[in-house]
């Protein structure tokens, strides 16, 4: 994984520096205080397993472990690229959105939420906020990649895919409260 910095609001960009050596993919950064995580999926060896590097001087330098966000059964389920963000009303508390699927074929499968905070890094899970069954010869076996908007309160929208693998995959939105 690489990154390049801007210290001018993106008018012009430092030389590309890589950030983590982890086996990984589909990186994800946000900013908690003067911390930057990076949340990486893990390459198909290490079955989607999430990695998290972490930043305390604003990218400069990098830190990667292997994280404790993984699939309820690791042996059925890989996880595809998580969505974090910080709560607005609990700085630090970070949720993290991780999509489980079937290690063969994409359904069924689930999104979880999780918690954690930004500087213990303490993942832990929450409760599943979609399930997608396994319905037989429906086309729609892709699904997942969310994102969340916090609405007010406990009120966020969940933006997700779900559709054909190859072909037509629209976004869903639903809202669920956190």
């Amino acid at each position: 994984i690489w990154a390049s910095l801007s210290h001018d609001h993106g008018r012009t960009w430092g030389e590309p520096r890589r950030i983590s050596d982890a086996p990984a993919v589909e990186p994800l950064v946000l900013r908690s205080g003067e911390r930057l995580l990076a949340f990486l999926r893990g390459d198909r060896e290490h079955g989607g397993r999430q990695f998290v590097a972490v930043s305390d001087d604003l990218g400069e330098t990098w830190t990667t472990a292997l994280s404790s966000l993984d699939a309820a059964d690791p042996a059925s389920a890989r996880l595809a690229a998580p969505c974090a963000v910080e709560t607005p009303t609990r700085p630090g508390e970070i949720l993290v959105l991780t999509t489980e699927r079937a290690r063969r074929g994409n359904t069924p499968g689930r999104i979880w939420l999780w918690r954690g905070d930004a500087r213990q890094l303490d993942w832990r899970r929450q409760r599943v906020l979609l399930e997608f069954p396994r319905v037989e010869g429906d086309p729609h076996t892709d699904f997942g990649y969310p994102w969340l908007v916090h609405l007010e309160g406990r009120r966020w929208l969940m933006f997700y895919y779900h559709g054909r693998s190859r072909g037509h995959c629209p976004l869903w939105v639903t809202e669920v409260n956190l």
